[in-house]
């Protein structure tokens, strides 16, 4: 006989634990946390020259390790490594060339090796190119810009190397994933 909003109203709150992630590494705590899978949280952080640098962090140790694409360049402002995704022991990412150009990667934290992701139509232009920002099992979710200076998702399959390229046709020259 109708809905008695007191009852939720009364509830005791969960209690939740907060904790504060700064790599020790960031400049004036600059760092910004992307996803988690079990005990693990990747993300990046910015040192005094505003270059990016991947780190992950693991929660039972308390402690960081900083992720840096050895073909990434840091050596201008916004260049550096990008930890964007994490599933059992592969993160995803983006770095910037030496000459500015955008690539995906995944890095396989058992074997230590970073691969570099380029999605096909993808355009090299200065603070452009592909970027790899999800990742579940053997599929990686992202975007890139294509020559025409359109933005597109990409869903990108580890297993059989292939893409498959995302435009919403109601997208206005853009789709993310």
């Amino acid at each position: 006989s109708g809905n008695n909003f007191g009852d939720y109203l009364s509830a005791p709150a969960p209690a939740y634990t907060f904790t504060t992630l700064n790599d020790p590494s960031a400049y004036e705590d600059n760092t910004y946390p992307s996803a988690i899978s079990g005990n693990t949280v990747v993300g990046s952080y910015s040192d005094n020259k505003n270059v990016a640098h991947g780190f992950m962090y693991n929660v039972d140790t308390d402690t960081f390790t900083t992720l840096d694409d050895p073909n990434a360049s840091k050596t201008f402002a916004g260049s550096g490594t990008d930890a964007n995704g994490i599933s059992d022991t592969y993160i995803v990412g983006d770095y910037y060339d030496s000459n500015g150009v955008e690539h995906g990667f995944i890095y396989n934290l058992r074997t230590g090796v970073y691969t570099t992701l380029d999605a096909p139509n993808a355009t090299t232009q200065e603070y452009e190119g592909t970027e790899a920002d999800g990742i579940s099992g053997n599929t990686i979710v992202g975007n890139y810009v294509d020559r025409s200076n359109d933005e597109h998702g990409f869903i990108y399959n580890d297993v059989t190397d292939t893409y498959t390229t995302l435009s919403d046709p109601k997208g206005a020259y853009q789709t993310y994933p």
